[in-house]
């Protein structure tokens, strides 16, 4: 049987952020590409290689490490966040890295086990050169099990020795 690969997916186009990108522009892709490319951005080196990725959680952990540390729960305040944009930060400063990355080639299973193994829920897709060509998520390797059963039936029976 054949099995659908990253490439065939397809892998959604990833918006993309530099490695010194304030974190205000971060806040805003993240933003931005939510149904895009997902809730990630990848942060890339000067020729397109992901260094890590910042999702919606870690501008939001960021914060909350800097938040009021007398409060049994810890509070971020408005001031916390005022001043984490007005001091900005810089996307490899927020980012989660190294970069989880998955190739073309690779099966809907391999990336799906991949994000399993890492915790990751976006990982950028790269080519042979490590260069960033795109983002798969987890919705995306599902729809591969939403294929019509003609299509499935066509797939098994071209895949036999005999047919």
């Amino acid at each position: 049987m054949h099995h659908r690969t990253v490439a065939e997916i397809p892998p959604r186009d990833a918006v993309r952020a530099a490695r010194d990108l304030p974190s205000r522009e971060i806040v805003r892709l993240l933003a931005e590409t939510t149904g895009h490319s997902g809730t990630a951005v990848p942060v890339v080196d000067d020729l397109d290689r992901p260094m890590g990725v910042v999702s919606e959680a870690d501008p939001l952990r960021k914060a909350a490490a800097d938040a009021d540390r007398s409060s049994p729960v810890p509070v971020v305040h408005p001031q916390e966040w005022e001043r984490a944009e007005t001091e900005g930060g810089r996307a490899e400063e927020v980012m989660s890295a190294p970069a989880v990355c998955a190739r073309p080639e690779w099966t809907a299973a391999e990336a799906a086990r991949l994000m399993t193994a890492h915790g990751v829920k976006r990982p950028p897709v790269v080519d042979e050169a490590d260069r960033l060509r795109g983002i798969v998520g987890r919705g995306d390797l599902l729809r591969v099990h939403l294929r019509r059963d003609d299509a499935v039936r066509d797939e098994i029976v071209a895949d036999r020795p005999d047919g």
